[in-house]
């Protein structure tokens, strides 16, 4: 990595203990892994918002390894992808409010120390700031952006419609490539980008604690249309092999 790459990296490290986060670095994947296992307590509760980046770094299986309760709703891929009807909310709501420990990443982290996400349905947000006494976020060097408002470009028109094409939702910026809004506004049935959640620091009032481990290596599904082609292939690649099939929404 380029001397500006590490300089990004400990810029935001920085920034993050300025907002009131446990921001810690991994040289690597397997080194973020052995963190995220020596961070969580004994026989926790453990639950998981849709994260490629914690499937493809291993650390769901390490944690059931060593005996603590993972709850996974995204487990099951045949559930995910047919009969719509039978989606385990309690199964997804029991993965947010009944676990003490939270693993996920983030879509975008800026500069100055900011979590900027989009989800479809908020499960994974709310586990991420509400909830559990430890939330663990684990994002990789290709989600860092300057800005607010870089992150929001860049999740709405680089990040979702390739994310909603891969797993299979119909929605309107598949056939662009890009977000429609605000000339169409997406029925919210077929969007990905229902609840918006920018974190700028700890929650208050909260005894939750929220580390950030920001990896040197690419990790789950971002990037920025300048860089090399072949960069970009390679994040795509490791996305598809770790995102299991979702249901179709409405149309799709």
């Amino acid at each position: 990595m380029s001397d500006k790459a590490n300089k990004d990296i400990e810029k935001a490290l920085q920034s993050l203990k300025a907002r009131g986060m446990n921001a810690i670095f991994a040289e690597n994947r397997e080194a973020a892994r052995k963190l995220v296992v020596d961070m969580v307590p004994e026989n926790s509760i453990i639950g998981c918002g849709d994260s490629t980046t914690a499937r493809s770094i291993g650390v769901l299986q390490d944690l059931d390894d060593w005996g603590h309760r993972v709850l996974n709703p995204f487990r099951w891929p045949k559930i995910m992808r047919e009969k719509p009807q039978k989606w385990p909310l309690r199964l997804i709501r029991h993965t947010v409010q009944g676990c003490n420990a939270f693993i996920s990443s983030s879509n975008a982290v800026t500069l100055d120390g900011k979590l900027v996400n989009i989800d479809g349905g908020g499960a994974r947000v709310t586990g991420m700031v509400f909830g559990p006494r430890l939330s663990i976020v684990v994002v990789g060097r290709n989600k860092l952006v300057r800005n607010v408002d870089e992150a929001l470009y860049r999740i709405k028109n680089v990040i979702a419609p390739r994310h909603a094409k891969t797993i299979g939702w119909n929605c309107p910026c598949v056939d662009s490539g890009k977000c429609v809004e605000p000339e169409e506004i997406c029925d919210p049935d077929r969007s990905i980008c229902n609840v918006t959640v920018i974190l700028e620091r700890r929650p208050a009032g909260t005894e939750i604690e929220i580390a950030v481990i920001i990896v040197d290596d690419d990790l789950g599904l971002s990037w920025d249309p300048d860089w090399p082609q072949e960069r970009i292939e390679r994040i795509v690649a490791e996305y598809k092999e770790f995102t299991p099939p979702h249901f179709p929404r409405h149309g799709g």
